[in-house]
């Protein structure tokens, strides 16, 4: 009998999940073990809402600039997907073992407050605050002892909520 009852609770904490991810509204039967509704739709609004988890807020590859420093890497910023109107750029530098890293998102009204992960090829690099702009603005250096990953032409720029 315990485990119907589990069985039942997981059944409807899965429904619950389920019409918390779609515009159609769900019912599900009580029973003996207690579940919180899902909130109600809310109107869309101008900003996207801030996506649950760690969602990709923007992206990108790491390239040479023509005429610039080998050690000199930039990359544009391309949307995720959960922040469509999300740009920005970044560069990386790199002088023997120096390197330092510059990271600017714009575009992200939806997360003002809330601090964003940067990494290089899932190595962290460290966490960028929203403004109530839209804005996020990161720089680190290994002269400040800061933690800068390593990259190279390829290497792949995520920003992250969570």
């Amino acid at each position: 009998m315990k485990r119907l009852i589990a069985g039942a609770a997981v059944f409807a904490a899965v429904g619950l999940a389920i019409g918390a991810c779609t515009s159609t509204p769900t019912s599900t039967t009580p029973s003996t073990a207690q579940a919180t509704s899902a909130p109600a739709a809310t109107p869309a609004q101008s900003s996207p809402p801030v996506a649950v988890g760690r969602a990709l807020v923007a992206s990108g590859t790491y390239a040479h600039e023509t005429g610039e420093d080998p050690g000199e890497l930039f990359t544009r910023l391309h949307a995720g997907t959960a922040y469509p109107s999300a740009s920005g750029h970044s560069e990386y530098d790199q002088e023997g073992s120096f390197r330092e890293l510059h990271v600017f998102v714009t575009n992200i009204g939806g997360l003002a407050g809330h601090h964003l992960t940067v990494s290089i090829n899932g190595h962290l690099a460290g966490t960028i605050t929203v403004s109530s702009a839209g804005r996020a603005v990161g720089e680190w250096d290994t002269e400040h002892r800061q933690n800068v990953p390593s990259a190279t032409v390829g290497s792949k720029i995520q920003v992250k909520t969570g």
